[in-house]
């Protein structure tokens, strides 16, 4: 319940403050979705399934951002990339540059999602799955800060997946201009 009432604040102050509102710093997103996965490194060992990180751009890649929000959002893909994958899994995550833009992509070998659902994941308390909602957790409210932290950013997030194969999830962010 405290999940829920946490999950629902933060959708409620994104919402709310929008990007005005919303303090923001140089970030480095290499170190970003590193402290990310270092995080959620005892989930990913408890579920048996390895994360890969892969930083395909030469160059540092910074952008400007809330960094808690960021982290939030980047939490929420992987821990569903980790919760929803199967015994012995990976997850892959790649970060390049692609002109003004970092493109960070999440690609799992879980259960995947049905192309009927896929329209409704962003939407406040949709569960995929309700026959698992016991045995994962979650409050249907993961996607829906993700989307929200994404639009603040000025990004976009696109999710593509097959059941029983996996899911891609690309995030698209502006890369910060230097000066």
């Amino acid at each position: 319940m405290t999940e829920i009432v946490n999950n629902l604040l933060k959708l409620s102050q994104l919402s709310e403050d929008g990007e005005k509102n919303i303090q923001k710093e140089l970030i480095d997103l290499s170190s970003l979705i590193i402290k990310t996965t270092e995080r959620l490194k005892g989930l990913a060992e408890k579920n048996e399934v390895k994360i890969f990180f892969k930083n395909d751009s030469k160059e540092k890649i910074t952008l400007l951002g809330n960094e808690f929000f960021l982290i939030q959002a980047l939490t929420n893909l992987i821990k569903n990339a980790i919760i929803y994958n199967v015994t012995g899994g990976r997850i892959t995550i790649h970060l390049k540059k692609k002109k003004n833009k970092a493109l960070i992509n999440i690609l799992d070998t879980g259960i995947g999602i049905h192309s009927k659902d896929l329209a409704h994941v962003f939407d406040r308390f949709y569960r995929v799955d309700k026959s698992r909602s016991r045995q994962t957790g979650g409050s249907g409210l993961g996607l829906p800060i993700v989307l929200s932290v994404i639009k603040v950013h000025k990004g976009t997030i696109e999710i593509q997946s097959e059941p029983n194969k996996g899911t891609s999830v690309t995030v698209s962010l502006p890369i910060h201009k230097a000066s």
